[in-house]
C-alpha cells in the first residue's frame, strides 16, 4: 500500500542522512576545517531542511491556530478551542482548517510564553496560513542557527556543534516539521551560557 512505500522511503532516507551523519562527525576535522566553513555548511543543512513541507506532524498548524485565535478573535486559547470559535462563528477560517482533529477541541498545552510568541508570529501572517508556516519556520531556522553559536560559545569545541547542528532528527523535527522544542533548547542553552560567563 501507498502508506508502506512511504514508510520505507522515509526509513530508507533517514538511514542514509544518519550515515552521512556519522562519517562527517568522524572525519569532521577534514570535512569541515575551521568554523567558517561549520556555518556555513549548517546554515545550508538547515534551510534546505526548512525547506520541506511538515511530514509526519501537523503540530505546527495547531500553534498557528491557537496564535491567530489570540492575535485575531482576542480569544484566550486556555478558555475557548480553535473549534469552538469556529463553531460560534459559523465561518470557513483558512488559519484552523488544517488543525488535527485531536487538537481541534483542545484548549492550549503549552505555557504563556510559548502562546505569547505564537500570537506574534500568527498576527505577522495576516491570516495567510501559507505565509504563517513560512514565518514559523523562519523563527525556527533562526533559533536552530543561535542554538549551533550558543553551543560553540559554550565549548569551544566544532564536535559538539556538530552534532547538535547537523543531527538528522533535530533537523527534522525541528525545521521540517517546525515543533516547538527547539526554543525549549534555546533557553538551556542561554541559561548555560549565563552561568557560565556569570
Amino acid at each position: 500500500s501507498e502508506k508502506i512505500l512511504n514508510a520505507m522511503l522515509f526509513f530508507t532516507i533517514f538511514t542514509i542522512l544518519f550515515l552521512a551523519y556519522i562519517f562527517i562527525l568522524k572525519k569532521h576535522n577534514k570535512i569541515l576545517k575551521n568554523k567558517k566553513t561549520l556555518f556555513i555548511v549548517i546554515a545550508i543543512v538547515s534551510v534546505l531542511f526548512a525547506m520541506i513541507i511538515p511530514y509526519t506532524s501537523t503540530d505546527v498548524y495547531s500553534y498557528i491556530a491557537n496564535g491567530w485565535s489570540a492575535a485575531h478573535y482576542g480569544e484566550n486559547p486556555y478558555y475557548v478551542s480553535t473549534g469552538e470559535i469556529v463553531d460560534a462563528t459559523g465561518q470557513n477560517e483558512p488559519m484552523f482548517n488544517k488543525v488535527a482533529n485531536c487538537w481541534r477541541y483542545e484548549t492550549v498545552v503549552y505555557g504563556p510564553l510559548w502562546t505569547a510568541i505564537c500570537t506574534v508570529l500568527s498576527w505577522l501572517s495576516f491570516g495567510n496560513i501559507d505565509i504563517a508556516l513560512l514565518i514559523f519556520k523562519i523563527a525556527n531556522l533562526l533559533v536552530h542557527l543561535i542554538n549551533c553559536v550558543l553551543i560553540y560559545k559554550i565549548t569551544r569545541k566544532r564536535l559538539f556543534v556538530i552534532l547538535y547542528g547537523l543531527n538528522p532528527f533535530i533537523l527534522f523535527e525541528a525545521l521540517s516539521n517546525v515543533h516547538n522544542d527547539i526554543f525549549i533548547i534555546l533557553f538551556i542553552l542561554l541559561a548555560i551560557y549565563f552561568a557560565i560567563k556569570r
